[in-house]
């Protein structure tokens, strides 16, 4: 079954499915990154604008542990979250221009 995900106020910019395709990650020019469950094609996660990214979010990739993404953006972080806790872990801070690529 294929679903439409409707969620981002502006263009989606990355999405990444997690290793075992069970979760769709989308960053957006929105200063937002969503968590998606591909089969049921409901949102999990919302990180907003303030919470999260400060301008727009241009990249994200899933680690191979299922459960911790990263995403980078404009305001020059990248940020580690843990999809369970539905929580940031770590805001790397070392990097001073936008981030367009996180692997």
């Amino acid at each position: 079954m294929m679903h439409r995900l409707i969620a981002h106020s502006e263009a989606v910019t990355d999405t990444a499915f997690t290793p075992t395709g069970r979760l769709l990650a989308s960053t957006s020019l929105d200063h937002s990154v969503l968590v998606w469950d591909v089969e049921s094609g409901r949102e999990l996660m919302r990180m907003p604008p303030g919470f999260g990214h400060e301008l727009p979010v241009r990249c994200v990739a899933a680690s191979p542990q299922d459960h911790v993404i990263c995403t980078g953006g404009d305001d020059a972080f990248v940020r580690v979250w843990d999809l369970r806790s539905k929580q940031l872990i770590r805001k790397l801070i070392s990097h001073t221009r936008n981030i367009n690529t996180c692997a």
